[in-house]
């Protein structure tokens, strides 16, 4: 349930930069400040600057100390490797890419598509951009409770009270420690529990 709300707060951030990209492009458009161009260009451009920019935010976030966007540290969550490493840039912009740049491409194109020439593709467009957050959810609903991107990146969230999770066999545990490695200190391992797949 945490990662839901985290999740939700991450996309009212998300929501509040696209109108703010869509505004720009509109005055613009109104202002003609844009004659001579393709349209189509013009769309794309505020597009691809629509989806790039929260990525990147994303996962500078999701790379940087706190391993997290702004929703997880909201809720006490970090994301890490598997073996509970930080993520490198890379990493995290492809788990983001696919988070929300897959599907935000396909529904951009599907609404391009509707106001330009309706037809059945656009339609298919924006069907395919709300399969894959449906997916997602159920991949962690049902699956180990980890989200088809984190399987497929060796990812995945967990609380970020300095708890390493360790995937074994059986069953989801955490190793209790101090997570000081940032200062460079030692870390103290304490024995460890066992956590539902379904609680992070």
């Amino acid at each position: 349930m945490r990662r839901l709300q985290a999740g939700l707060v991450d996309l009212a951030m998300l929501f509040i930069w696209l109108p703010i990209i869509i505004g720009i492009t509109a005055v613009l458009l109104y202002l003609g400040l844009t004659a001579g161009l393709n349209q189509l260009l013009v769309y794309a451009v505020a597009t691809f600057t629509a989806i790039l920019v929260p990525v990147v935010v994303f996962s500078l976030l999701d790379s940087g100390r706190n391993r997290g966007t702004w929703g997880k540290r909201r809720f006490q969550m970090q994301v890490v490797r598997l073996n509970g490493e930080r993520l490198g840039l890379g990493r995290a912009l492809a788990r983001n890419f696919l988070r929300y740049a897959l599907p935000l491409a396909f529904l951009a194109l599907g609404i391009a598509a509707m106001l330009t020439r309706p037809g059945l593709d656009s339609w298919i467009a924006v069907a395919i951009a709300a399969v894959f957050p449906i997916v997602y959810v159920l991949s962690i609903w049902f699956g180990s409770g980890r989200s088809l991107y984190d399987s497929i990146l060796d990812t995945q969230v967990v609380p970020a009270s300095g708890r390493r999770a360790i995937f074994e066999p059986g069953g989801r545990h955490f190793e209790e420690s101090d997570d000081l490695e940032d200062e460079g200190e030692e870390t103290i391992i304490l024995p460890r529990r066992a956590i539902p797949p379904g609680s992070v």
